[in-house]
């Protein structure tokens, strides 16, 4: 006897509500429900099949990755460095390092908690310029994020007495200011400062949007302030909030480095479709459902009017020969 069989294709997924969880929340919808160590400082937002969960609180927490998800993509980035106001009468302020920036995808375990603890950024300096016999760093360094196993390392403030800006948390390092008085812009996630510039940093696209992070922060000479790539700090510019950007002195005060970020993302939400494979006529019932990531089977369509000559209609599966 011929079967009749026809493939299922997942392409995409939705996560139905889940229960005993320490502490709850999700999208405005109602959907993508989260079970985490605080609440604060966390955003849930739906972007068509996935669930996107951002972590801007420097206080350490936990996330539970939900049933049925096996994988994310996470953002990770480290807290970037402050700026500083420099030597009296030898150097202007320099920039400081951007946090180091990682992007890509993670295996977890559903069901099991991870340590997410994004990282803070360099206060901003309190100190005036200081005399060439100073022997401390004005400026101040970031601190480390973590997600699981995966930690971006801090920016990193520049060495008062020297005309070099801070170095990123990925080892890129500040440039060597050039002029009267030169104070070189802080290293960022993506390359060097050159000279009084702060160095560029990383963009990532995880949220929806395209943004950078980890850029670092201008410097100075006695022409004038350096330039700043998106999230740096620069000429009365503070950094952007959760970008990990490195300080400057602003003209007006010395500029924090900014906080780093934990975001995370991974699709919930999948789409079977019913395929005739090779019918002779008619249609199945449905031509696709929406199926959700955590449930343990699916609810398949009935056959229809499929028909196929003499053949019996004996179920669906994931291959056409049946051999799925």
């Amino acid at each position: 006897m011929l079967l009749l069989i026809a493939p299922l294709f997942t392409i995409l997924s939705g996560i139905a509500p889940q229960q005993a969880y320490a502490v709850a929340t999700q999208a405005s919808d109602g959907s993508c429900i989260q079970d985490v160590g605080s609440t604060a400082g966390v955003l849930v937002t739906r972007l068509g099949n996935d669930c996107l969960v951002e972590f801007t609180s420097t206080t350490s927490t936990t996330w539970k990755s939900p049933s049925g998800i096996s994988n994310v993509r996470y953002l990770v980035v480290g807290g970037g460095a402050s700026g500083d106001r420099g030597v009296c009468a030898v150097f202007w302020g320099h920039g400081g390092g951007g946090g180091q920036v990682r992007d890509s995808t993670l295996s977890v375990t559903p069901g099991t908690s991870y340590t997410v603890a994004p990282g803070k950024g360099g206060a901003a300096a309190t100190t005036i310029c200081v005399s060439n016999t100073a022997t401390a760093d004005t400026g101040n360094s970031g601190t480390q994020s973590v997600f699981a196993s995966i930690t971006a390392a801090p920016g990193i403030r520049a060495v008062t007495k020297t005309a070099v800006g801070g170095t990123s948390g990925a080892g890129f390092v500040g440039g060597t200011g050039l002029g009267v008085y030169p104070a070189g812009g802080g290293g960022g996630a993506g390359g060097t400062g050159i000279s009084i510039n702060g160095g560029i940093g990383v963009y990532s696209n995880i949220t929806g949007t395209e943004f950078m992070y980890g850029s670092g922060g201008a410097g100075r000479n006695d022409a004038g302030f350096g330039s700043a790539y998106s999230g740096g700090g620069g000429d009365g510019v503070l950094t952007i909030a959760n970008r990990g950007g490195g300080g400057a002195d602003t003209g007006s005060g010395w500029g924090a480095g900014a906080d780093g970020v934990v975001i995370l993302r991974y699709t919930d939400r999948f789409i079977v479709t019913f395929d005739n494979n090779g019918a002779s006529a008619g249609t199945p019932s449905s031509s696709s459902i929406t199926q959700s990531a955590k449930d343990a089977s699916i609810a398949l369509s009935n056959r229809g009017t499929l028909v196929n000559g003499t053949s019996t209609f004996m179920g669906w599966n994931t291959q056409s020969d049946g051999r799925g």
